[in-house]
């Protein structure tokens, strides 16, 4: 199996069985001792507190940071998310749709799904030295979600009787968050290992073999859980504008700039490869998660979701094209 299959199939597998468990649960074939929804949390909070910030740990160990130009790419990471965003509020306007719905179409044009499946397609594709730069270009993602993205889809959609919280408390609350702290915690050590010239033990070199397709197999089992379809043909016209724009407008804004930017000369065109492919990833589920936090439509988010992560199975054998084409990194 070549790794684009691979890559399709670690993904499809993933939110498949974490479905297929719900039906039958919720069918009363299966009882289990706990809820599906804790045991969606305990899968996403394994997969983000723990295997993915040790594999980050371990590709940045050894890679080269010797350019840098290579620290551009949290800031071109950053303006791919609002470009996005004013993507999602565009296709609202062009579609006449209610505020309420610009505001579920903003976010879900901005917040993509980096850290499972982008990780993954990341380290298939262009393989560990390719994985490691994932951190750098979504260094300022957590922070942009619920400082920027957050407020701006309440602002949009004018669920006007939430509280405002105080800037200073919600970068503090950020900072706690456990998955933040592991990867900047990743982040420290391994590039601290990189800069003091420390060897990886060759044993060590296997590790992101399995770790990588296992932390994002956990994680999309994790969203499959709380997968629902019902909703989609009611939504599919505004989900596939919004599934189309992230595979094409938005991914052609961020390597324009990345390129712009000096990235095309570096590794053979490697961390363009990698803005190539972040930038096409689908709707993240932090998108539901904001629609659901200001009472927005959740069906239309749950849809525009599935539509875009289906869509997948045409974009990332386009990027594998397209990356070998261009030579990004290979």
């Amino acid at each position: 199996m070549n790794n684009l299959s691979f890559s399709l199939f670690v993904i499809f597998a993933g939110l498949s069985s974490g479905y297929s468990l719900r039906q039958v649960v919720n069918q009363g074939y299966v009882t289990l001792p706990f809820s599906l929804t804790s045991l969606a949390k305990w899968g996403r909070n394994i997969g983000i507190t723990a295997i993915i910030p040790l594999a980050f740990l371990l590709a940045i160990w050894v890679t080269s940071l010797s350019d840098h130009r290579l620290f551009l790419m949290p800031f071109i990471g950053l303006a791919t998310l609002v470009f996005g965003g004013i993507c999602g509020y565009l296709i609202g306007v062009y579609n006449k749709s209610s505020d309420r719905d610009k505001a579920v179409l903003f976010c879900s044009t901005s917040f993509t799904n980096i850290g499972a499946v982008g990780s993954l397609v990341c380290y298939l594709f262009l393989g560990e030295a390719g994985f490691a730069l994932v951190t750098f270009y979504r260094f300022f993602e957590e922070v942009y979600y619920f400082t920027v993205g957050y407020p701006v889809t309440q602002m949009i959609g004018d669920a006007g009787n939430q509280r405002k919280e105080p800037i200073l408390q919600m970068l503090l609350r950020i900072l706690k968050q456990p998955f933040l702290q592991a990867i900047l915690l990743a982040l420290t050590i391994g590039v601290s290992l990189n800069l003091l010239n420390v060897e990886r033990p060759a044993q060590l070199g296997v590790v992101n073999n399995y770790l990588i397709p296992c932390g994002a197999f956990i994680l999309l089992f994790s969203v499959g859980l709380g997968l629902r379809f019902s909703s989609i043909k009611d939504y599919l016209k505004l989900s596939v504008h919004v599934a189309t724009v992230r595979a094409t407008v938005v991914p052609l804004f961020a390597v324009s700039l990345a390129w712009a930017l000096g990235l095309g000369e570096i590794d053979n065109g490697l961390a363009l490869g990698v803005v190539l492919i972040l930038s096409a990833m689908p709707t993240a589920v932090n998108a539901i998660v904001a629609t659901s936090v200001y009472d927005l439509d959740i069906d239309l988010a749950n849809s525009a979701w599935a539509v875009s992560t289906a869509s997948m199975a045409i974009v990332l054998p386009c990027i594998y094209l397209l990356i070998h084409l261009l030579g990004f990194g290979v």
